[in-house]
């Protein structure tokens, strides 16, 4: 598990983007787990984590524009 401290943001996002694509999914599909099953005193690590996780992922795969 990533771990996340008031000044670990940028090691957060460098773990995240050393990832694979499968892992990246993984860490993601676990952290949305866990936010649904576990919502406790850990909610806002847990959703900063997911935040930042899925902001990789859009950094990976951005969205296409169509040619207007």
């Amino acid at each position: 598990m990533i771990g996340f401290r008031d000044n670990g943001l940028e090691s957060l996002r460098s773990k995240l983007r050393n990832m694979t694509e499968a892992e990246l999914v993984q860490f993601g599909k676990m952290l949305r787990d866990r936010w649904d099953k576990f919502l406790n005193a850990d909610q806002k690590k847990n959703l900063i984590e997911l935040k930042e996780a899925r902001a990789e992922w859009r950094r990976r795969h951005p969205k296409r524009r169509a040619n207007s």
